[in-house]
């Protein structure tokens, strides 16, 4: 801010006047903030949290896969063990 004075005495009130206005001017603080719906500020959080909770799932899923995969092997080594034993068994009764 600029504060004009003269330096004529016949101006002292009006300076007296303009120097406390600056003074009071200078304490002015400005917080400025985006003027905007509350639906719309909502319906961001909402699509922030979405998409947070999507990137969740998906590493969710990518850790969970490796043990998918162990659980079917395993399964597919009891099945073929099984399948060998029962063959085994028609074998040997012949």
């Amino acid at each position: 801010m600029v504060a004009n004075i003269g330096p004529a005495s016949y101006n002292y009130d009006e300076t007296l006047n303009t120097l406390r206005y600056a003074n009071r001017a200078k304490n002015i603080k400005n917080r400025p903030r985006i003027n905007e719906d509350p639906k719309d500020a909502l319906l961001r959080q909402y699509q922030s949290e979405i998409e947070r909770l999507k990137s969740l799932l998906q590493q969710k899923a990518m850790s969970s896969a490796p043990r998918s995969i162990r659980s079917r092997r395993r399964k597919g080594a009891r099945v073929r063990r099984k399948i060998t034993l029962e063959d085994g068994e028609l074998t040997n009764k012949n």
